[in-house]
């Protein structure tokens, strides 16, 4: 899998996250990750898109549809910024 495009949102004890990147094959892929800070309650979906812009503009409407829902962004990593050192 491609490092891609990852969004995460965060209420007080939900979180929403969404990425998008390339899977094995080559295919554009828009995973979308969501449930309980606290608990092992959550579930996921996956879509696949035909292109790379098709992918952003999902995930423009799911940033729009998190907002309104009172999340707040929390992480933004994409291919061309360096992953936070874990350490």
């Amino acid at each position: 899998m491609s490092p891609g495009t990852l969004y995460r949102w965060e209420t007080h004890d939900r979180f929403y996250q969404a990425w998008l990147g390339q899977d094995l094959l080559g295919d554009w892929t828009v995973l979308q990750q969501w449930g309980s800070k606290y608990t092992s309650l959550g579930s996921q979906l996956v879509a696949y898109v035909k292109t790379e812009a098709e992918g952003l503009q999902r995930l423009v409407a799911v940033a729009r549809q998190r907002e309104q829902h009172g999340y707040l962004l929390r992480e933004l990593l994409n291919a061309q910024t360096k992953a936070p050192d874990p350490r």
